[in-house]
């Protein structure tokens, strides 16, 4: 590669001899500005480099030389990097999104800003030639002579990938508090379908009980990332495998992943709980560390499946999350059945006829804390199965205060014909 770009990827740079100095009386604050900054030994840009600073790192500003500055940070620690790589002030998030993806992964390290950091470096720096090769491969749509996915090491990529194999606490704000179900905000955006679907669900008034705050219980689907925006764990991230191609012989080649990122692995460094209730009433909370996986920028695969609430044996169902273990052994269930009267859907649409809403008491003082509604679906195909299989959605709400709050929604894969 040339080295140009290599040096564009690092945001190194590239700098002028200095013929003076001028040493200042006191230490200035300083924050570093570029993404991955190289500091050098010395006031010269072919000096060897003795660490990298990402934006944001404070620093104090000793000396400037011209267009270098000698800055100190951490543990007494001195070096010098290009002068307009540093700032009088922190840069904020809303300075950079939209405009630099790495400096937005350094700001706020996230899984979704990592995949838009190795997407900015694949658009910038994979060779033309390589570029053709795939594009003309896709286009194709024939399985033959399927080129490699050549990439090599970014070292600011790796430092990302570093920094979230070792662990951080996600922000806050990707963690979504559950919605308040009566007059439920997301009901506008949803197609004729569903909407008449989530009218059909009516539950039963209650009174608070024990739930009192919506930080008490996560979703059984909450990633590793959004359970640790939520109770500050930290949660790390591991890449499994390099992008790949995938597809079959009538869909034509698809890619998964992006530059060198394909399948990763997320997990909590601390356990969180998962309330396990059984069709009988009996509880459990188990520990887990809530290992999760999936592909940067989605799996693309004709018939990927999407992340659902897995049973852990037959009748039991994980209903939600929570910091600390619950001491619950057994809990008050009692269900009732619902008749639908579903409205004409085009063919193929699933129709459902019936529905099953689940109450859980959690401490049996006559108060439901957990509400589960399960419609299902028997037309012919529903599930990707013969006639009389299942297609359910599931909704799991909890009360919270005295109102129901919708904690997630579970939806079984339309039928697919790969």
């Amino acid at each position: 590669m040339p080295g140009t770009k290599r040096l564009r990827a690092c945001a190194t740079a590239v700098t002028l001899a200095f013929s003076s100095a001028q040493a200042l009386a006191e230490p200035v604050s300083n924050w570093i500005g570029g993404s991955y900054v190289n500091v050098r030994e010395a006031a010269n840009r072919n000096a060897p480099v003795l660490d990298h600073l990402v934006i944001n790192t404070p620093v104090a500003l000793l000396a400037q030389l011209d267009e270098f500055c000698e800055i100190s940070w951490g543990a007494q620690k001195k070096g010098y990097v290009a002068c307009k790589l540093l700032r009088a002030k922190p840069t904020s998030l809303a300075e950079v999104v939209g405009q630099s993806a790495a400096r937005t992964f350094w700001i706020e390290p996230t899984f979704e800003h990592l995949v838009g950091a190795a997407a900015n470096f694949e658009a910038e720096m994979l060779p033309e030639k390589q570029k053709a090769r795939e594009e003309q491969f896709l286009a194709s749509g024939s399985w033959e002579n399927p080129p490699a996915l050549s990439r090599y090491a970014i070292p600011e990529l790796e430092a990302m990938k570093s920094m979230l194999a070792q662990g951080v606490i996600a922000p806050r704000g990707l963690w979504r508090p559950a919605p308040a179900w009566e007059n439920y905000p997301g009901l506008a955006g949803l197609d004729p379908l569903n909407q008449w679907l989530y009218r059909q669900i009516k539950l039963v008034a209650v009174k608070p009980s024990y739930f009192k705050s919506l930080n008490d219980a996560a979703s059984p689907k909450a990633t590793p990332e959004t359970l640790s925006a939520q109770f500050s764990i930290r949660w790390k991230l591991k890449v499994e495998s390099a992008s790949d191609w995938v597809g079959d012989s009538n869909s034509g080649p698809m890619r998964n992943g992006v530059w060198d990122i394909g399948k990763v692995t997320q997990r909590l460094e601390k356990p969180v709980y998962a309330l396990v209730i059984s069709d009988k009433g009996d509880a459990a909370s188990l520990p887990s560390d809530a290992a999760f996986e999936d592909i940067a920028n989605g799996d693309q695969a004709v018939c990927a499946g999407t992340h659902h609430i897995l049973p852990l044996d037959s009748g039991q169902l994980p209903v939600l999350r929570t910091l600390l273990p619950l001491d619950i052994r057994k809990a008050r269930i009692t269900a009732k059945a619902q008749l639908l009267s579903p409205p004409k859907t085009g063919d193929g649409e699933p129709i459902y006829r019936r529905a099953t809403a689940t109450y859980i008491d959690l401490d049996r003082d006559g108060v439901n804390d957990i509400a589960v509604w399960d419609a299902i679906n028997t037309q012919f195909g529903a599930g990707d199965g013969p006639e009389g299989s299942e297609y359910h959605a599931k909704f799991i709400f909890i009360n919270v205060g005295g109102a129901w709050h919708l904690l997630e929604i579970d939806q079984d894969d339309p039928p697919c014909g790969c």
